[in-house]
């Protein structure tokens, strides 16, 4: 079975992301990557985002598989007091998006339209 991994640095900000097919327990694989890699390595799900789970693009039925709510790419962060088994969270795009915690995916606030300015 795939199984997706994310390497952080000492900052839980993501630098790699690799793929392992085994079925050696997370525990097992984590510190079988540590010990050949160094860093932290903490398990992501490719069929995660905002919180869901998704199979072949479509929402799954079973919700109980989604992980971490959000798959890892390099860049993003790790917080692993979010939730059950904690967080990745994309980089910021903007300084005022705002953090959704229900599926640590950022809010970019919509801009007020402008009124009409009248003709001279």
């Amino acid at each position: 079975m795939k199984k997706y991994w994310a390497k952080l640095d000492d900052d839980n900000t993501v630098v790699q992301v690799s793929i392992w097919n085994d079925s050696v327990s997370d525990d097992v694989r984590a510190d079988a990557l540590t010990e050949q890699f160094g860093g932290v390595w903490v398990r992501t799900d490719k069929n995660t985002s905002g919180g869901a789970h998704y199979t072949n693009g479509e929402l799954s039925e079973d919700q109980s598989q989604a992980f971490r709510y959000n798959f890892a790419s390099a860049g993003h962060t790790f917080d692993a007091s979010a939730g059950a088994d904690g967080a990745f969270i994309p980089e910021r795009p903007q300084d005022d998006a705002v953090l959704d915690t229900n599926t640590y995916l950022w809010t970019v606030p919509t801009p007020e339209p402008e009124e009409p300015s009248e003709n001279p």
